[in-house]
């Protein structure tokens, strides 16, 4: 990838990055739906999901990216390609719910997803999921906690960087991106159920930049 993205993987990257693809055709990219002024829950047309309320997105948001931060990014599965997954899936499916962005949240997500792959030295072709079946698995993500049918679209797209296989098999476990910042361990916080976190077209020159980072 020619355009890394750099910085903690946290709330705040996640807000640049849809500031950088959306500066363009939002006056309000990079601000969330509080920041924005809208107050509530968020629904989608023909979709059974109720997203995060809008005044609760900045402890929600901070109790995710906490949980990532405790499992280093997700480095403490990259010896178990399918626990990675199924972590990665629980991560996203968690973000698909907390969905800051009145417009954008998939192909942010997407982006930033992405980049936890890199980090880890997989490469993860979004492009390559049909959509149905991508939103598809967004929607049984917000009743399933598991998020398992997110968990086997990616077990079936991500791949090892070819410069990096070598390097990976021989050293699996320990094997860790010089991106990641070093954080103190920390200890996830335990829910039961997501309700316990509680507590294309138009972009232009941007969208050939969003295909290479999304795959």
């Amino acid at each position: 990838m020619s355009h890394p993205i750099a910085g903690k993987l946290n709330f705040k990257l996640l807000k640049q990055i849809h500031s950088y693809l959306f500066q363009d055709i939002y006056f309000w990219a990079g601000k969330d739906r509080l920041e924005c002024g809208l107050i509530g829950e968020m629904h989608k047309t023909g979709s059974p999901q109720e997203f995060c309320d809008s005044r609760q997105i900045g402890e929600v948001a901070d109790r995710l990216f906490y949980n990532l931060e405790c499992n280093r990014y997700l480095q403490e599965f990259c010896h178990d390609q399918d626990l990675l997954c199924s972590n990665a899936a629980k991560f996203y499916g968690d973000l698909n719910y907390l969905h800051p962005f009145r417009e954008g949240n998939g192909r942010t997500g997407r982006c930033f997803l992405n980049e936890i792959f890199r980090r880890l030295g997989f490469f993860f072709n979004a492009c390559n999921i049909d959509k149905n079946k991508w939103d598809s698995a967004c929607i049984s993500s917000y009743t399933d906690q598991k998020a398992s049918d997110l968990a086997a679209l990616f077990k079936k797209e991500i791949n090892v960087y070819p410069e990096n296989k070598t390097k990976f098999i021989k050293y699996r476990k320990q094997f860790a991106s010089e991106d990641f910042i070093e954080t103190s361990p920390l200890d996830p916080i335990q829910f039961s159920d997501r309700t316990e976190l509680l507590g294309n077209g138009g972009l232009g020159e941007k969208y050939s930049i969003l295909k290479e980072l999304i795959g």
